[in-house]
């Protein structure tokens, strides 16, 4: 039996090369730069996105580097440095198990809230249970075989440690888990967009608050993205390459979630900004006051167009001059000379006023209250109440 030497396996490809292809570990062919944007472009709108959801909901309402190993193919991998990406892979799919089941769920909820807030539609009510509870139970199964799976624990990334990863099947969890997606992003894009067109509005507006959900339609698209990547792994052994879209396509489905459940609150912050305020105070912002102050010198240096002859004051009305003291002799009233002609006394009524006051109470306001809170609930049961539109 022959002698292996182990440094010599360790510092060896992760996997035999296609023939006619060298192994390159010192500056391997990747996509890194691609890879990098994405993640950066993730980052920034779902930050956004969160935050103009927090500011809509709280403040209006009151209420390791992955991206060194990506795209890298596996025989440009020494099998030593394997277990860091494995490890990378292994903590993203338990993050994101729970995640995706999270984020769905209250896109769900957000939606019974929105559609059906007392039942008002069942097949709204019902889909959307049936999406929250099909998306907890399988991810969380999915997260509890892919933790028990392997013994000792560590070699769930590590296989060059003895022991085995045998509790559980876990081979097929990132197919049906694509699969899973795919038809809760189609369902979540249909309930809404069915509700709005159902609406009894003008066709504008149904096509503008329909925009408004229509972002689901990428998540759509980055889910099935995720499945032809998904059937492209279990298909290949080149783990590290064909694992990178799937994990790319993952964060990207990530952050469509994000959004879905963030940009209908964003209508709300847009009409609650004051413009008018805003250019207030852009225009005392100290460099459009230095303007402001040279225009006004430049101004002064002008002769005036129209200069005034009479030292009278004056009010100049529509160009006709009307003397202050006809202005003050036409406001006094007979009662206010009267006045003047009573003797002066220490205390006595000179005047009384009567004020009527009526109340009346709108028997409609309940119901333009409700349509504000619930605008959907009459889509199905009746029309909105007269002059109010929905707040979206």
């Amino acid at each position: 039996m022959t002698d292996v030497n182990p440094d010599r396996v360790l510092d060896g490809p992760a996997l035999h090369p296609p023939p006619g292809v060298l192994s390159n570990f010192d500056d391997p062919q990747n996509m890194n730069g691609y890879t990098h944007a994405s993640l950066r472009m993730c980052l920034v709108f779902s930050s956004v996105a969160v935050a103009g959801r927090v500011y809509a909901r709280w403040i209006l309402l009151k209420k390791p580097h992955i991206g060194d190993w990506m795209f890298v193919h596996q025989w440009d991998v020494r099998v030593r440095d394997l277990a860091s990406f494995m490890r990378i892979t292994f903590v993203t799919t338990n993050v994101f198990f729970i995640f995706i089941a999270a984020i769905k769920a209250a896109i769900a909820l957000e939606w019974i809230h929105l559609f059906s807030p007392n039942r008002s539609s069942k097949s709204v009510f019902w889909s959307s249970h049936l999406i929250i509870w099909v998306n907890v139970i399988f991810y969380m199964l999915c997260l509890i075989f892919h933790n028990i799976d392997c013994v000792p624990y560590e070699r769930s990334w590590n296989k060059l440690i003895p022991g085995a990863c045998d509790r559980a099947d876990t081979g097929g969890d990132t197919l049906a888990s694509a699969v899973i997606s795919v038809a809760t992003d189609v369902l979540l894009l249909i309930i809404p967009q069915r509700v709005i067109w159902g609406l009894h509005t003008s066709m504008q507006i149904k096509l503008g608050v329909s925009v408004v959900f229509a972002i689901g339609i990428f998540a759509c698209i980055t889910a099935t993205a995720r499945l032809v990547f998904a059937v492209r792994r279990s298909a290949s052994a080149d783990f590290t390459y064909t694992a990178s879209a799937v994990i790319l396509c993952a964060i990207a489905e990530g952050l469509c979630g994000i959004l879905v459940m963030c940009i209908p609150s964003f209508p709300k912050v847009f009409a609650s900004l004051d413009l008018s305020h805003l250019f207030s105070r852009l225009g005392s912002w100290p460099p459009m006051e230095k303007v402001r102050r040279s225009k006004k010198s430049y101004d002064g240096l002008r002769p005036s167009p129209c200069p005034s002859t009479n030292s009278n004051p004056h009010v100049e009305i529509h160009k006709i001059t009307v003397p202050l003291a006809s202005l003050e002799a036409a406001y006094i009233s007979d009662t206010q000379k009267q006045f003047n002609n009573l003797p002066q006394a220490e205390a006595a009524i000179l005047r009384t006023t009567k004020f009527e006051a009526k109340e009346e109470y709108n028997s409609d306001l309940e119901s333009k209250v409700q349509f504000l809170q619930h605008p959907w609930a009459y889509s199905y049961q009746q029309e909105p109440p007269s002059q109010l539109r929905s707040p979206i």
